[in-house]
């Protein structure tokens, strides 16, 4: 939920970005909407340690950033001349780079063998393929929209998918559901 907000600041730090007082105040009222959405109550009621608290704050930063960073390479003049297919490909070599060498690592400190590859089964490769042509679709409006329209293109599709969840699956949210799904619709 923190990220909402972290995303506009770290708009402002990165880009340069300026947000009027009203937008201040949409992101606001998006950011309490998704909390109200996902708030449980009594049955969550457990306090949060100050330590995963402050990790949870650092995770939501560093992902706003990753977020706004992504946008700033992708809106670049040199990536505007690639294709979106090849800006992911360069975007994802870095990823598999990176993940390989601690695996790598990893596995060497340790002292074990380095892990095989396998093909992935049928409902992991419709996971992979999902994932895929999400960072297509996420990479095609990033070089349209920012970071922050994201996110709330994101919260709108998280209160969409759980309301066609509750028709389709005949669940009924609790009432706390409804109305962060309307705070984040008047955001």
């Amino acid at each position: 939920n923190t990220k909402i907000l972290c995303t506009a600041l770290a708009s402002r730090l990165v880009m340069g970005r300026r947000l009027a007082t009203a937008q201040w105040l949409a992101l606001m009222l998006l950011t309490a909407g998704v909390v109200l959405g996902q708030w449980r109550g009594r049955e969550g009621a457990d306090l949060t340690p100050s330590l995963g608290a402050v990790l949870m704050l650092i995770n939501s930063c560093l992902s706003a950033l990753g977020g706004v960073c992504t946008e700033r390479l992708l809106k670049a003049k040199q990536s505007s001349q690639l294709s979106i297919f090849a800006t992911n490909l360069h975007l994802a070599a870095h990823t598999i780079l990176w993940n390989g060498g601690c695996l790598f690592a990893e596995a060497v400190s340790a002292g074990e063998r380095l892990p095989t590859l396998s093909a992935p089964g049928l409902v992991d490769a419709i996971a992979v393929v999902n994932e895929a042509l999400n960072g297509i679709l996420i990479s095609l409006l990033m070089r349209r929209i920012d970071a922050i329209a994201k996110n709330y293109a994101f919260s709108v599709s998280v209160f969409v998918t759980a309301g066609l969840a509750a028709l389709v699956l005949n669940h009924r949210p609790p009432w706390n559901f409804f109305a962060g799904a309307l705070v984040t619709l008047v955001s």
